[in-house]
């Protein structure tokens, strides 16, 4: 007669693994978001803390702010994906906008923003263009 230790345990936890697997790669496949985050620097690439960032869907028109922290980094999550115009204010500099910034879902969108000295009712205005 053959010995059967282990029962059907073992193919009870394989079968879990896969659906736990299966289960977060549907996670995973589900992200309508994205996120933009980067650092606010000046002329001479000192960081910028405390500077206003809005992103506005240029189709929707809703609106998503921050303020930068102490090392002038900032995050805006949760951005549902579309066409976006970002603008960065801080006293004592020009303006940035930058219209036509397009995120997909998942996306994470990083970089640095320079700011040119200046008052802030003067603005720096880039159109972001799709690369050839």
């Amino acid at each position: 007669m053959k010995s059967k230790q282990f029962g059907f345990w073992p193919h009870m936890a394989i079968a879990l693994c896969l659906g736990l697997l299966l289960f977060h790669a549907g996670l995973e496949a589900q992200v309508t978001t994205a996120t933009v985050y980067g650092r606010v620097i000046d002329p001479s690439g000192a960081v910028i803390p405390s500077a206003s960032v809005a992103a506005s869907n240029e189709g929707t028109g809703a609106e998503y702010s921050t303020v930068t922290g102490s090392g002038g980094e900032f995050t805006l999550t949760f951005l549902p994906a579309g066409t976006y115009a970002l603008a960065i204010s801080a006293d004592g500099f020009k303006s940035y906008l930058e219209t036509g910034l397009t995120l997909a879902s998942g996306q994470r969108h990083n970089r640095d923003y320079g700011l040119e000295l200046g008052a802030t009712a003067e603005t720096v205005t880039v159109t972001s263009e799709a690369p050839l």
